[in-house]
């Protein structure tokens, strides 16, 4: 075998050394990253039971009316969480309790400009996987909405006062197909499933 031939070998066994390692370096990239996200997804389900456990707490103990109702609204909330039938991207929440626009079942933090009236919409999508569909309440009525990217929300006109009671209608201009409705009775939530084209 001339020398030509040799060179010729060698710099194809080479390459076909490079080759394969690079291949096992992205199969090793691949699972790296897989097995990063399903511990990412596994540490976010453990803090959300950690904070719905932590928001609800006073409710596992206290009789009081409060506590009752934070121990049963955050409980509604991780149990929707939970449901694998509503986690394909076209659901949303519609929450029928002004109470809830108030900041009744969420105290306000020591570390936050916010108001309670701000920050409680937050536990709808940290705890569902869900996006509230219920319209925020107006600026103008005292709810400060200027943190925590609030601030950066666009512009947009007032929604007709007609929609603003009407789930599917409110689920619809915001692409969303189903929509779950939850209605207080008492110290009690309930949680109903509208499938929006049939409404």
């Amino acid at each position: 075998m001339n020398g030509k031939a040799r060179t010729s070998q060698f710099g194809f066994t080479i390459r076909r050394g490079l080759i394969g390692l690079t291949l096992v370096c992205a199969t090793g990239a691949v699972l790296n990253n897989v097995l990063s996200y399903r511990l990412v997804l596994q540490q976010r389900a453990h803090q959300a039971e950690d904070l719905a456990a932590s928001l609800a707490a006073g409710g596992e103990h206290d009789e009081n009316t409060d506590a009752a109702l934070r121990y049963n609204f955050y409980s509604l909330l991780k149990t929707l969480g939970k449901d694998p039938a509503l986690h394909h991207g076209d659901s949303g929440v519609f929450v029928a309790d002004a109470a809830f626009f108030d900041g009744a079942y969420i105290d306000k933090p020591s570390d936050t400009v916010l108001e309670r009236c701000a920050i409680q919409p937050f536990s709808i999508p940290a705890l569902t996987g869900m996006p509230l569909v219920s319209a925020l309440r107006i600026r103008q009525n005292g709810c400060k909405y200027d943190s925590y990217a609030y601030q950066y929300l666009s512009a947009h006109e007032p929604i007709d006062a007609t929609i603003l009671s009407r789930p599917c209608a409110l689920a619809r201009l915001r692409g969303m197909r189903n929509v779950v409705v939850i209605n207080r009775i008492d110290t009690s939530f309930t949680a109903s499933r509208l499938d929006c084209a049939n409404h």
